[in-house]
């Protein structure tokens, strides 16, 4: 299981009712909890947000995500603050 599955398990949420929290299909929200899919950044952002930190963006990307994130014309930084409204 993942950081995901255990939000939701701990709340309870379904997975159709945390999919409209961040915008995805429960059968999106399906695979992420499945790990047969990772969101991407915004997405992760969005779930950090909704969980209110338990389920980190973080936990999603892999350990070369930060070059990607670095090389992305508007960065992590500013995808955040889209995101969140900061």
């Amino acid at each position: 299981m993942n950081k995901l599955a255990d939000y939701l398990i701990s709340k309870p949420m379904t997975q159709s009712a945390f999919g409209r929290l961040v915008g995805a299909c429960q059968s999106v929200v399906s695979q992420w909890v499945n790990g047969n899919r990772r969101p991407g950044l915004e997405h992760a952002l969005m779930i950090e947000k909704a969980t209110r930190g338990a389920v980190p963006a973080a936990c999603w990307m892999g350990p070369m995500a930060h070059r990607r994130w670095r090389s992305s014309p508007s960065g992590p930084v500013e995808l955040h603050r889209k995101v969140s409204g900061k």
